[in-house]
């Protein structure tokens, strides 16, 4: 009798080991609220820290900012053009650049509204750079300053007025400080292979980079 219950013993041990690993079932990493913090601080500090602690491979991640970049200097090209002023790859990259080391002084706090097993939504509330304002006032300033010289080409003047812009432009971007105030936006994620991840990731890349440049 007492070997009949030791077998039962050993056999309930047995079937409860995988019971228990099928109940343990691993957490994320990280909460969403620090997720989208850690996309934040990759895509507006270049701080990648947040997002090793989440991926642990650099490969799963490494692009997001770059098509983030070529997407803002592509979108700076045109809407600069539309208004007439058409400036090379490098001084749109040296604008972006200036851009992105002013951004990198912005706070920013993330806060769980709602969660579930499966999503959840987030506050993100960030200081911003009043870009808008910044470069109405290069244009405004650039135009007033500006002197052509004693040459007739109309290629000739435009370029050098564009040079004169950008340069302004770059000086200001440098000199800029984040807003006292924030503006805040809330975002869905989602819990993908034990991840929380942006709903939309391209769409949070752009969202965040709108709020804080002062779009949104």
């Amino acid at each position: 009798m007492k070997k009949t219950k030791n077998i039962l013993a050993l056999l309930l041990i047995t079937f409860m080991i995988p019971v228990i690993a099928i109940g343990c079932k691993a957490k994320p990493k990280v909460g969403p609220d620090e997720s989208a913090k850690a996309f934040y601080n990759y895509i507006i500090k270049s701080d990648s820290k947040g997002l090793t602690k989440i991926y642990g491979n650099k490969k799963d991640y490494d692009g997001i900012r770059d098509s983030i970049k070529k997407e803002y200097i592509s979108g700076l090209k045109s809407s600069n053009k539309s208004s007439g002023i058409a400036m090379t790859d490098g001084q749109a990259e040296s604008i972006y650049n200036s851009l992105m080391s002013a951004l990198s002084k912005a706070s920013v706090t993330t806060q769980v509204k709602s969660k579930n097993d499966k999503t959840a939504q987030v506050k993100v509330k960030s200081q911003y750079v009043n870009v808008p304002k910044t470069l109405g006032k290069v244009v405004q300033e650039t135009t007033k300053n500006f002197r052509p010289g004693k040459t007739a080409d109309k290629n000739k003047i435009m370029k050098k007025f564009v040079n004169s812009y950008v340069k302004n432009l770059v000086s200001e971007l440098k000199k800029a400080k984040p807003s006292s105030d924030m503006k805040e936006k809330t975002f869905k994620f989602v819990l993908k292979d034990n991840v929380w991840l942006p709903a939309n990731e391209s769409g949070y890349g752009s969202d965040i980079m709108k709020m804080v440049v002062g779009q949104e």
